[in-house]
């Protein structure tokens, strides 16, 4: 089976009904690919006569004695059904899927063991995306905590409409988080939940700005918890301390942020043993580069380098501000 007639068997508008299945074989195997009346993605192995013992996360196990294709009047027995749920990316199911039935393409009989490869890879690859979406969301509250704590030390709208401004571009993404234009000041925010700072630097620039402008890094160390407040929280918030312009400004940057900004789940609150902390652009260190390198990435440890002091902090916090 091709790539394409598994594309065209999952992404079919019409679904079954409530509670039921569509299955498709794959030729001359008892390897059948699934789909249930919610859109959920998955796989069904036939002849299997007693239920495996088989637990992958993010994945639903079912087993039936008898399954009934009904719109083709054929029971198939021993049905052991591999349903993946809403945190598996359809599209990577289906690639996976694919390039797993091409290097099996000689099997005929497939055992809950011998499918094992697969989940072990699609699993593999889940954790990975999860452990992006966790980092994407524990850098936006990083950004939105900073935000609220910008707007809290102001009472003008129109102060706090231009912190919100500040905030990447105007039509796109920005290579440092805020330009603060007025005070010449600029701030990358860098998050972690590690009990360190140990941060990722994308890119060189965002530790460089113009001659005439301030840079720093706002460094912060966040951990999870049951009285945290999620990234929605956090922009429910922020809205409520703005006008209406404000709240218009505030949407736009979240588009143009992403959809991390509206976490509800992962609950977050500052480490109190490691509050945030600014360092000056040229006290972080920088990897040797040269004219052959085209762009550096790395990581830096930030406990043994000197921060602002907790004067100066609120110094910069007031430029901002003013």
């Amino acid at each position: 089976m091709d790539l394409q007639s598994i594309n065209s068997f999952y992404n079919q508008k019409r679904k079954p009904k409530d509670g039921d299945y569509r299955v498709q074989r794959i030729k001359n195997t008892n390897l059948y690919l699934l789909k249930t009346s919610d859109g959920s993605r998955g796989i069904l192995l036939s002849k299997i006569f007693s239920k495996p013992k088989f637990s992958y996360k993010n994945f639903k196990t079912t087993y039936k004695n008898n399954f009934e294709i009904k719109d083709k009047s054929k029971i198939i027995s021993g049905c052991f059904m591999i349903i993946a749920n809403e945190e598996i990316d359809s599209k990577l199911f289906q690639d996976i899927l694919y390039k797993y039935l091409v290097e099996k393409s000689e099997k005929i009989f497939f055992r809950t063991k011998d499918i094992k490869e697969l989940f072990d890879k699609l699993s593999m690859i889940t954790k990975r995306k999860e452990k992006k979406r966790i980092e994407a969301i524990v850098g936006a509250s990083g950004e939105l905590h900073f935000i609220l704590e910008l707007i809290n030390n102001v009472n003008e709208d129109a102060i706090k409409r231009n912190i919100i401004k500040s905030w990447e571009s105007e039509n796109s993404r920005s290579i440092i988080d805020f330009s603060f234009n007025r005070s010449k000041i600029k701030i990358e925010v860098k998050s972690t939940l590690l009990n360190n700072r140990y941060h990722h630097i994308n890119d060189i620039k965002q530790l460089q700005c113009r001659q005439n402008d301030r840079g720093f890094l706002l460094s912060n160390c966040f951990m999870e918890s049951k009285n945290g407040r999620t990234n929605s929280d956090l922009v429910n918030e922020i809205k409520e301390s703005l006008g209406i312009e404000a709240i218009s400004t505030l949407e736009n940057k979240i588009d143009l942020r992403g959809k991390e900004c509206l976490d509800d789940k992962l609950k977050l609150q500052i480490n109190e043993n490691l509050m945030p902390k600014l360092y000056n652009f040229d006290s972080v260190p920088v990897p040797i580069g040269n004219e052959f390198i085209d762009q550096l990435t790395w990581y830096v440890y930030l406990d043994e380098i000197e921060p602002l002091s907790q004067s100066d902090y609120i110094n910069i916090l007031n430029l901002i501000t003013k």
